[in-house]
């Protein structure tokens, strides 16, 4: 598995970094086999962390002006 594309960010703090992996299509980290978490519990976290904070700005759909592009690659 190439790890160029990896998302490291999500170990440290869920809610911050999914822009990049929904978004910019990163893996996440917390996933088999780098991680210990299956995919429906990271929906699970994420889903949660949608409830606890619903007056916010929307942070996991992406759509920021700011943050909807994906860095430049550097291949």
């Amino acid at each position: 598995m190439s790890t160029s594309r990896v998302c490291y960010g999500s170990l440290l703090s869920g809610e911050q970094y999914v822009i990049p992996i929904h978004s910019w299509k990163y893996r996440d980290a917390r996933l088999n086999p780098i991680g210990k978490m299956s995919e429906n519990e990271i929906c699970g976290m994420t889903e949660h962390m949608k409830k606890e904070k619903p007056a916010e700005k929307q942070w996991w759909t992406g759509t920021s002006a700011s943050t909807s592009e994906a860095p430049a690659s550097s291949d």
